[in-house]
């Protein structure tokens, strides 16, 4: 994945000319919150460890989310509360983290964590202890306080967020800037070219007063390419992705300059948003050209 840093760092550049750039903050700054982020962290095992409900639930987002492996999402305080709940009513019962890893995002407004959970269970003759790893997603919120905005527990993590990073480069590397020119011309041209065009054909049409090709194949484009990524979007922000986009595009920038492994996954899903609306978008072009051939050759 760290090859499609290029590819990203491409496709973002247009959102730049758009958005105000926030001022990086001094290192105490950073070293203070980085603080703040592991005592948040010594809270949350101790609360676990003494299935502390009340201190548990507090140190949540008020819409923040929990991912457990093969279950669907726990968005809210109130289920989260029902979800720890259920959890801790477990018989024999024994939890506990191991924190490791902290980092803050660029913006300093973000922040992520890594470590272990290990769940001991010790029903009547069925003892079993399993370790898990997790990581926790930290927003800080209007009030400067830090809160759990995503919270994913896996067996499977570190082969999909931690992966030990390649010794050597990848044979696809060389294709990775060419990929993200492509991305950054898909996005230019469907955010700025298509719309010009489509009122140059739309003037057209009207002096001559028919409906012209270009103007039919050059709406359908564009439509098409809008309503996919909004469709996309949609379908993600709803099942995996707990952030606004604007969120999303600020890690994915923090995860092309410093390749933090969790903002990984904005990065991968912002290219495979542009490549399907891009491609949706010719295809609509094709498909629309086609029927307009048609219909032509139809009537002569």
């Amino acid at each position: 994945m760290k090859h499609f840093r290029v590819i990203l760092f491409c496709a973002v550049v247009f959102n730049f000319c758009s958005c105000t750039q926030k001022k990086v903050a001094a290192p105490e700054s950073r070293i203070n919150d980085e603080r703040i982020i592991r005592e948040l962290e010594t809270r949350f095992s101790n609360a676990l460890a003494s299935k502390d409900l009340d201190t548990l639930v507090s140190l949540y987002a008020d819409n923040g989310a929990l991912y457990d492996e093969n279950n669907p999402i726990v968005r809210g305080k109130n289920k989260i509360r029902e979800y720890w709940k259920t959890d801790f009513a477990r018989p024999g019962l024994k939890v506990g983290t191991i924190p490791e890893r902290v980092e803050i995002s660029k913006t300093e407004d973000m922040a992520w964590s890594h470590g272990y959970f290990r769940i001991k269970t010790d029903p009547p003759g069925n003892a079993a202890t399993k370790q898990f790893e997790y990581a926790l997603v930290y927003k800080k919120l209007p009030d400067s306080k830090w809160k759990i905005w995503a919270d994913c527990a896996n067996s499977g993590l570190r082969n999909s967020l931690f992966h030990t990073p390649s010794k050597s480069n990848s044979p696809y590397a060389p294709l990775a800037p060419l990929i993200g020119l492509g991305c950054l011309g898909g996005c230019l041209w469907f955010t700025m070219g298509m719309p010009i065009v489509t009122v140059i054909y739309g003037w057209k049409s009207l002096r001559k007063r028919r409906w012209m090709t270009g103007f039919i194949v050059s709406v359908s484009m564009w439509i098409a390419f809008v309503l996919v990524a909004a469709l996309f979007w949609l379908q993600l922000s709803a099942n995996y992705w707990n952030l606004p986009l604007r969120h999303a595009f600020m890690a994915a920038v923090d995860t092309a300059r410093y390749g933090n492994p969790v903002e990984d996954t904005a990065e991968s899903v912002l290219v495979s948003l542009i490549v399907i609306s891009v491609f949706s978008g010719l295809a609509a072009g094709v498909l629309s050209r086609a029927a307009c051939w048609l219909w032509t050759r139809r009537r002569a």
